[in-house]
């Protein structure tokens, strides 16, 4: 895994991360059109995810650090 791939990985989860939580808020809002959009992003991302674990399972290194950070931005600032 190159440095590229590894922060490639990261910021897309810390982003996937913050995407979920605020999806998660739309739902407890009842916002429907809010959790639409925010569900149609969710299966970008995980899609992306996806092709880019199985192309390595390093991956999953930033994978769990960016899951860690995007919760951390989430429920400090969000």
């Amino acid at each position: 895994m190159t440095t590229l791939q590894f922060f490639s990985v990261l910021f897309t989860f810390i982003t996937f991360d913050i995407v979920w939580a605020r999806y998660t808020i739309a739902l407890s809002e009842k916002k429907e059109l809010f959790a639409g959009f925010y569900a149609a992003v969710i299966q970008i991302f995980s899609g992306v995810l996806t092709i880019q674990l199985v192309d390595n399972h390093y991956a999953l290194i930033p994978m769990a650090l960016g899951g860690f950070i995007g919760t951390y931005i989430s429920v400090r600032w969000l």
